[in-house]
């Protein structure tokens, strides 16, 4: 009986190591892993300059609705891009966070009720400590441009403060945020408003470049010219991402996919207007969900297209750590954990668990059926003696 109770109590003590390496495994993918990978992430080395902005840049978070989705998907989800946006703003504290769109995953299904029920929860998960945060919008939070609803985009004017055309001027550097599903170009009242405020910005861009003394641009926090830099959801037009060689690019069978003008990418024209019109030093996109970086040979104009911040739309996140000067754009490449990492060390836990109990387990079952036999034995001679 003494070797049942030591098998029953080596049993105790291996579920107590299962149990604690099981939280341990839990704590640490579901928080410490972003600490240990976004610390090997760093701000790039850029010349030294006064007006030096050191800025965030993620895109497409789709936080999800009522309806698509989970509701434990849109758990886990939520929480992992809270912990990774949090220790992004611990470890790195940049001066300013942009949000290149898809803020929402339902937004463009939702009525007013929703929708500031969906910007309550993206300003909680979001929350910034008093970093500016700025937000273009996005086809999954109004709409594409078929059915892009002039309410739905004052909801989100409202909510974020951004036009269809929006020049924001930090520490003397001027940025450009765009509505993409407004750069159709095809006569609609939202695209001639949107064509209006961009030549509204080509002005007062110009002005800024050849104005003389005392003369006033309407941009009054914005002194010298520097070119800007372009913020939208979708990429300029480009034929396919088979060129996009980042380690967070789509995967290969995708990359030679066309892209569809105005679906996938900005039309061509839409592109050349905004090239022409802003001629930007550098532009910003997200809404393919994987990491690319293309030139735009024409006018050498790179662009950086952000994977989704979202672990529901690629396995392997990523943001940009951008340092802007007056000089350039240095950019910096933060790879977040990858889904398949933290999935792997479940598994293993798992099987390690199962595999140490399922030999201690045995052990105990062998021992009591040697003395249950043993005890049967004995009952029926005591049996065959009382006979």
């Amino acid at each position: 009986m003494y070797s049942v109770l030591r098998y029953f109590n080596a049993i105790f003590v291996a579920s107590r190591r299962c149990l604690a390496l099981t939280v341990a495994v839990l704590f640490f993918n579901e928080y410490l892993i972003y600490y240990v990978v976004i610390r090997q992430c760093s701000w790039p080395e850029a010349p030294k300059d006064g007006n030096k902005l050191n800025s965030l840049i993620v895109a497409d978070p789709h936080l999800l609705g009522v309806w698509r989705g989970h509701w434990f998907d849109k758990l886990r989800r939520e929480w992992q891009m809270g912990v990774a946006f949090d220790t992004a703003l611990k470890l790195h504290n940049p001066e300013v966070v942009f949000v290149l769109g898809d803020l929402f995953d339902e937004g463009m299904w939702s009525d007013k009720a929703l929708f500031d029920r969906y910007t309550a929860r993206f300003m909680q998960l979001f929350h910034s400590n008093g970093i500016p945060v700025f937000a273009v919008v996005g086809n999954h939070d109004t709409g594409f441009h078929y059915n892009l609803h002039p309410v739905r985009l004052k909801w989100f004017s409202d909510a974020f403060g951004m036009d269809s055309v929006h020049l924001q001027v930090l520490k003397g550097l001027p940025f450009v945020l765009v509505n993409s599903m407004a750069m159709e170009n095809d006569g609609c009242t939202l695209c001639n408003y949107a064509i209006y405020k961009l030549l509204n910005v080509n002005r007062t861009l110009h002005c800024v470049k050849e104005r003389r003394h005392g003369e006033s641009c309407g941009a009054s926090n914005l002194t010298t010219y520097v070119q800007p830099v372009l913020l939208q959801h979708f990429p300029l037009y480009r034929k396919s991402d088979a060129l996009c060689q980042e380690s967070d690019a789509a995967p290969y069978y995708q990359r030679h996919k066309k892209m569809r003008q105005s679906w996938e990418c900005l039309s061509k024209a839409s592109s050349l207007l905004l090239l022409e019109q802003l001629q930007p030093r550098a532009v910003f996109s997200g809404h393919t969900h994987h990491g690319c970086v293309t030139m735009h040979s024409s006018l050498r104009i790179p662009e950086w297209s952000v994977s989704s911040f979202s672990w529901r739309n690629t396995n392997n996140p990523s943001v940009l750590l951008v340092t802007f000067t007056r000089r350039g754009v240095f950019v910096t490449k933060c790879l977040l954990p990858r889904e398949s990492t933290v999935i792997a060390l479940y598994v293993i836990t798992i099987l390690y668990s199962c595999i140490s109990m399922k030999q201690h387990v045995f052990r105990w079952l062998r021992a009591l059926k040697v003395h249950a036999i043993q005890i049967l034995r004995l009952f029926f001679r005591i049996a065959l003696r009382i006979r």
